[in-house]
């Protein structure tokens, strides 16, 4: 089979030919991606991953997988099974049971995240760790936000006496779920945890007067193989979880050039696919065609300081992991809109910005994770801006009668004067993009309203919207039941005396 038809089988031209016209670029020919996807299979057929759980090894096998204790090498037939199975579109719905994302479609869309343990805290500007008001203001600045259409796990939150381990899962996503009307996507411990989290979100799509979480799925959970090719306990346990509820799970490995996955971009590009397939065969062998994301962390290790680092590596792996979901029709998204390495409002967080938003957007992700990442609201505030004028961008340049505009030039005619007051300015002028926080004012006129910098306007509309905006809330028949699903959770808490003895 050639490479073109192959693509074809895979569905790139169904889900990048209605792309339309804007702006797009590819940094893998044809051949590269073929070659990518047989060193996947290759690596998935001969070396294999590790499963931690049982269960899902007697699945494996029982499909035709070679098992060799917890290794489980998937055949090639299965796989090219799995990935022409998986759901090409999946819809996503806000809290009220509104459409809100279309993934595998031309839309980009962006969120905040993801799970920082740290905070800056807006009034003193200090660091902090993340506390559960954070979550409950994280939330709301984001729902408040035009640009970010959904809410990551912004922080991690650390467990204490009050609220332990086994019930701050649950407060963290109450926290979210109600000061925002946005999808979520979940990151969470165990499937315990993710069971109670499902109930918590259904608790609301049947007060909304819907028949079940599976119809408007509002709620996404993230799953995280390990690198190199682990699937551990949890995660197998929180991806056949949400096969059995129906609800679309996004699967996403985080493989590190050098430390965790292979020095090479290509040698982590295949490892991050082969992590990404493996999850879709699990999810494929649990339900045939049940929904199914991908997603790519892939980042490098600076080798001077050990530090988790972007750049234009990982940025070419990002497209790379990118351009494989389109090969094979699947939606992906990406993780390219951050708040550089400290959250402070500084030239090195805008360009980290605009270098994962610009470069995310042009390869067709269809979901950009971390705006402002999840420790700093004022650069996630400046992302907002960013972002708006990037999606501005990439509607193109529609090119049909009305816009190419010969008859306005005709009317007007060589020096026959300004297309100020002309209909056709009045008409189209608003389609342009319009800053909410970049000024654009003559020096003169900046210094008379107050020599404002960024960092002044981002805090502004920051506090702006912690004064003003009102989260829409949730029912109070889905408020009492999700507090007594909290309740049952705290319920199951060992005490100190078992905790002792265990």
């Amino acid at each position: 089979m050639d490479t073109l038809k192959k693509i074809r089988t895979y569905g790139i031209e169904q889900n990048l030919g209605d792309m339309g016209d804007h702006p797009q670029f590819r940094v893998l020919s044809d051949e590269k991606l073929e070659r990518l996807h047989e060193a996947t299979l290759e690596v998935l057929g001969t070396i294999g991953v590790k499963v931690a759980r049982q269960e899902a090894i007697d699945m494996l096998s029982e499909a035709g997988c070679e098992v060799d204790c917890d290794i489980v090498k998937l055949p090639r037939p299965l796989i090219e099974d799995a990935i022409a199975s998986a759901p090409k579109r999946i819809t996503i719905y806000n809290r009220e049971g509104e459409e809100a994302l279309h993934l595998g479609s031309k839309a980009a869309y962006t969120m905040t995240g993801y799970t920082d343990l740290d905070f800056f805290d807006v009034d003193t500007g200090e660091r902090r760790p993340y506390c559960l008001d954070d979550f409950r203001l994280v939330s709301r600045i984001a729902d408040a936000l035009p640009n970010v259409n959904a809410i990551g796990q912004p922080g991690v939150v650390r467990p204490s006496t009050e609220n332990p381990l086994e019930v701050i899962n649950h407060l963290e996503v109450e926290a979210m779920m109600t000061n925002t009307s946005k999808p979520l996507h979940l990151l969470v411990a165990s499937g315990e945890i993710l069971n109670d989290c499902f109930e918590m979100a259904e608790a609301i799509v049947l007060a909304n007067g819907f028949k079940s979480l599976a119809e408007k799925p509002f709620v996404m959970p993230m799953l995280n193989p390990v690198s190199p090719l682990i699937f551990n306990e949890e995660t197998i346990d929180k991806l056949l979880l949400s096969v059995d509820w129906g609800v679309p799970v996004i699967c996403g490995p985080m493989p590190l050039a050098g430390w965790t996955s292979p020095m090479t971009p290509a040698g982590t590009i295949v490892q991050n696919n082969a992590e990404s397939l493996a999850g879709l065969v699990i999810a494929h062998v649990r339900r045939k065609g049940a929904p199914y994301v991908m997603i790519t962390f892939t980042a490098t290790i600076d080798m001077r300081t050990g530090m988790v680092c972007g750049g234009p590596e990982a940025t070419l792996m990002q497209i790379g992991a990118i351009e494989l979901g389109h090969y094979y029709g699947i939606p992906i998204c990406g993780s390219w809109i951050g708040g550089g390495y400290r959250g402070l409002l500084d030239g090195q967080t805008g360009w980290f910005q605009m270098l994962g938003g610009l470069t995310g957007m042009l390869s067709g992700a269809n979901a950009g994770m971390g705006v402002g990442s999840g420790y700093s609201l004022e650069a996630c505030v400046m992302a907002d801006e960013l972002v708006g004028m990037l999606k501005n961008m990439m509607k193109g340049v529609p090119v049909d009668e009305e816009t190419l505009a010969v008859e306005v030039i005709r009317e007007i005619g060589p020096g026959g004067g300004m297309f100020l007051d002309h209909p056709h300015t009045y008409k189209h002028f608003r389609e342009f993009w319009q800053p909410t926080l970049i000024t654009r004012l003559e020096y003169e006129d900046w210094e008379a309203g107050g020599s404002k910098s960024m960092e002044d306007l981002v805090k502004e509309r920051l506090q702006d919207i912690i004064c003003n905006h009102k989260p829409k809330p949730i029912p109070d028949e889905a408020k009492k039941k999700i507090g007594r699903i909290i309740e049952r959770a705290r319920a199951r808490i060992p005490t100190k005396s078992a905790r002792a003895r265990g």
